[in-house]
């Protein structure tokens, strides 16, 4: 699962990488380094925080609980959708939550009903830490990093990175798409593969059928 994640996060930073170089060489999209755009978006940051029953007067470091940090944009339902459809996919319940509140509730009701938690003298700390956070903004495009660190139970923690770039003006996802020519799969997937091989030192035959590459 740790090498799927590492696949994953690499194709997000290249989608973000090929966008943002992209955008550079798009007249329509250069803003004063100086001066923001009158036309951005604004925006809030919401927290949500919830702690386990028996954190007690314990500090956050000593206590299971959940935060979730996220930016709020007033009247625009499809973008503050796509954020919190992100945010939601970091903790998967057996019965998906619907909500960011429900979320942070159902991950520390979780920690509360594992009962193995006890055998380790109920030092066993559970942690979701997750947000999405504006990285860029000006006329035309707004670009949102989402990370997370979840732990709960088992032999190590999981780390969750990955963007969205939006386009403000018409108000929708940026995807590879709307990017390159028709045809572009294919090519990119070949790149991307030769560039994984060498970061995991594998040769050119290596299979990589426990990396999750795959499509």
């Amino acid at each position: 699962m740790v090498r799927s994640r590492i696949a994953f996060v690499f194709i997000s930073g290249l989608f973000c990488s090929v966008l943002l170089v992209a955008c550079q060489h798009d007249s329509s999209l250069k803003q004063s380094t100086t001066k923001p755009s009158p036309d951005t978006l604004v925006y809030s940051y919401k927290n949500i925080k919830e702690r386990a029953a028996d954190c007690g007067t314990k500090p956050d470091s000593a206590c299971s609980e959940a935060v979730i940090t996220y930016a709020v944009f007033p009247g625009h339902k499809s973008l503050n959708d796509s954020i919190t459809d992100r945010l939601l996919q970091v903790y998967v319940n057996d019965i998906p939550d619907k909500t960011l509140a429900m979320q942070a509730r159902s991950f520390v009701e979780a920690y509360m009903n594992d009962t193995s938690r006890m055998s380790d003298g109920d030092n066993m700390i559970y942690t979701l830490e997750s947000s999405a956070r504006i990285v860029r903004q000006d006329s035309s495009l707004l670009t949102i990093q989402f990370d997370s660190y979840s732990f709960s139970g088992g032999a190590h923690g999981s780390t969750y990175t990955s963007f969205i770039n939006w386009n403000s003006s018409n108000d929708k996802k940026i995807t590879l798409a709307d990017i390159f020519l028709p045809g572009y799969e294919e090519k990119l997937r070949n790149i991307a593969e030769k560039i994984f091989r060498d970061q995991e030192k594998l040769s050119a035959t290596s299979s990589l059928e426990n990396y999750f590459f795959k499509n």
